[in-house]
């Protein structure tokens, strides 16, 4: 236990003695280190320790080492709920790219709303203008993304009058030979293996 005196020097501004700064309550002077004020502090885990003066007014120091590094443990704890090494942990942290809703800063509540990520399955946004929410997220394979966006660029390509309903289905098919063969390009690309001629 550090040595500490229950009589505080009058030269010191501020009195701390017997004083509540958290977890810890201040049980003695520990004199100056430094230059520095020390004061002995009681954790309500019952360790004693000393602490810089300026730390504990500040609150930089409100419990022992030991309840600190247990606190750590148990956030970490809290945060990964055990899924922090899944695909559905790092789906949820790729949401801040794109914004996401407030709710779903906490991990707990985007699993309670989106559930497990199904295998083969990418977290995709509805409205692209909008942020990730339960409203705005749903799970979908890479062949229903492919549809999805088949269907998009031929209802545009309708309403702009490019062709006309009664191409409509051949032209589904080109769109889709289109997006597959640019995404392997792309994937190509990424992985380096794209020589350009």
């Amino acid at each position: 236990m550090p040595r500490y005196n229950r009589r505080v020097p009058s030269s010191i501004r501020v009195n701390l003695l017997d004083q509540r700064l958290g977890h810890l309550t201040v049980i003695g002077f520990g004199g100056r280190r430094n230059g520095q004020t020390m004061w002995v502090c009681r954790c309500d885990c019952g360790n004693v320790a000393e602490y810089h003066a300026g730390n504990l007014r500040a609150g930089r120091s409100s419990k022992c080492v030991q309840c600190q590094l247990d606190a750590l443990q148990q956030t970490r704890k809290n945060l990964s709920h055990g899924y922090s090494s899944t695909s559905t942990y790092r789906a949820w942290t790729g949401t801040r790219r794109y914004g996401r809703c407030k709710r779903w800063e906490k991990f707990e509540s985007f699993l309670a709303d989106m559930g497990k990520r199904p295998k083969g399955s990418r977290l995709i946004r509805i409205n692209r203008k909008r942020p990730y929410s339960k409203s705005n997220a749903v799970w979908r394979t890479p062949a229903e993304t492919l549809r999805e966006d088949v269907d998009r660029t031929l209802q545009a390509m309708l309403a702009a009058g490019v062709i006309d309903e009664s191409k409509s289905a051949r032209q589904r098919r080109r769109l889709r030979r289109m997006t597959r063969q640019a995404r392997y390009q792309l994937r190509l690309s990424l992985n380096g293996n794209h020589n350009p001629q």
